[in-house]
């Protein structure tokens, strides 16, 4: 969802200095070893800045980025605030982890109709947004590799416009049993959303299971398992690949 770079304005106003400052975000990659590591592939980085960029400065951006492989995603700060610190942290983070308040009036007792419906329509928004800026990079033969749950409904659109691409998502957080992921109200739509992808990506086998078992449920799909333990979901002809594989740590970050 977010770049790995920081950003800031530069202080320095003095002729020929850059108006912006770029450098690698060591959290995100781990280590500036991992960023080397693209140098003999074609890597392109899409994603969103954690800063607001004025837009008369983003053509600038967008050049300053170019050396560090980065295509940037531009969102007001309206849409990014509904978004991120809406739809994302407040509805889908506390379903994902299961931290649904399910003592109130109601299951879902921090579903607000209209503040929802808003929220949604700017995911989808975000998420379309991303599909353009994706599909003007895209290479026939590149692999299109999706993060996270910001980008959830990120397959659907982009196999609208690059049919033939390879789209792999991997979720980075925990994945709800059935039970909770039901109580949001677009639950078909994240699904499908993720099965238009080619191959789904879970830490552990436990999340791949809950993902499963809300296919089953709620979708009505069946999985198989495919000669050396791959287990694949059913989907409109064709197999999703369920994958499970944990992230480990690098020795030299420690």
């Amino acid at each position: 969802f977010h770049l790995p770079v920081i950003i800031h304005k530069n202080e320095d106003t003095s002729e020929g200095a850059k108006k912006w400052v770029v450098h690698w975000d060591s959290d995100a990659l781990l280590s500036r070893k991992k960023a080397s590591r693209a140098d003999h592939m074609r890597v392109v980085f899409v994603g969103c800045l954690r800063v607001k960029i004025p837009d008369e400065d983003q053509a600038y951006v967008t050049e300053e980025l170019r050396r560090f492989r980065c295509v940037p995603v531009f969102l007001s700060s309206e849409l990014y605030k509904t978004v991120y610190e809406g739809y994302i942290n407040t509805t889908l983070w506390p379903a994902f982890h299961n931290a649904v308040d399910v003592y109130g009036t109601l299951p879902t007792l921090w579903w607000n109709g209209n503040a929802q419906e808003k929220q949604w329509e700017g995911y989808m928004t975000m998420n379309r947004l991303f599909a353009s800026k994706i599909v003007e990079v895209f290479c026939s033969g590149d692999l299109i590799w999706i993060q996270d749950i910001g980008l959830l409904i990120l397959p659907s659109f982009l196999v609208r416009r690059v049919r033939n691409a390879n789209i792999g998502i991997f979720i980075h957080k925990a994945f709800p049993s059935s039970e909770i992921f039901r109580t949001l109200s677009v639950r078909a739509d994240l699904l499908r959303g993720m099965l238009n992808a080619n191959q789904v990506g879970f830490h552990l086998y436990e999340y791949a299971r809950h993902f499963l078992t809300c296919c089953r449920r709620i979708l009505g799909l069946k999985m198989k398992h495919r000669r050396g333990g791959h287990m694949v979901v059913e989907y409109q002809g064709r197999e999703v690949v369920i994958t499970v594989a944990h992230a480990s740590v690098e020795p030299s970050v420690i």
